[in-house]
């Protein structure tokens, strides 16, 4: 930090530190979340033929998943597929809130910073679940994927209320270091 004729500058630029572990294990746990979800609808059939989401009845067009027909390989190739398009998005949203944090001067994360992380998780992870259907599935969203998306969003505010609960923040419980 540099200082001007022997004073230091009003507002002091800070370095935002997030834990990448904390955000990849709270993305991996969310993944699971978002895959169990859409192995559980009943649009998504696991008996060796192509099938997936239709919208043309019994007799309408199905297509193949593009992970694997396989269940334990789909769910394996949906879940790391989420994890990774959340923890890009998680980590976008934790350096936000910690910014704004920061910004307004509250240094130490209270119930409704926690409650705000857990709120911005669960849009992050409802917006992700159309995301992974769409592309696992092949299929554009539709009312299926929206619902799934809701079911989503249950299992992803308590598991973000309770990953929380036991694990803290993404951030350090210490003040920011100032920039060098």
């Amino acid at each position: 930090m540099t200082t001007i004729a022997g004073r230091t500058p009003r507002i002091a630029r800070r370095t935002i530190v997030l834990s990448v572990n904390w955000l990849a294990s709270f993305s991996l746990v969310q993944a699971v979340a978002v895959a169990w979800v859409l192995s559980q609808q009943r649009t998504v059939v696991f008996d060796g033929r192509a099938s997936g989401h239709t919208h043309h009845g019994a007799g309408g067009t199905h297509y193949a998943p593009p992970i694997s027909l396989e269940r334990a390989p789909y769910l394996a190739g949906i879940t790391f597929l989420t994890a990774h398009i959340l923890f890009v998005l998680l980590a976008a949203s934790a350096y936000v809130l910690r910014k704004t944090l920061v910004r307004i001067g509250k240094q130490v994360p209270s119930l409704p910073v926690h409650l705000a992380f857990a709120g911005l998780a669960t849009v992050v992870t409802t917006v992700a679940t159309p995301v992974v259907a769409w592309i696992s599935l092949g299929e554009q969203p539709s009312a299926t994927v929206v619902a799934e998306a809701v079911d989503a969003a249950r299992a992803a505010f308590v598991i973000s209320v309770l990953f929380i609960a036991l694990f803290g923040m993404p951030w350090p419980r210490r003040p920011d270091r100032p920039a060098d």
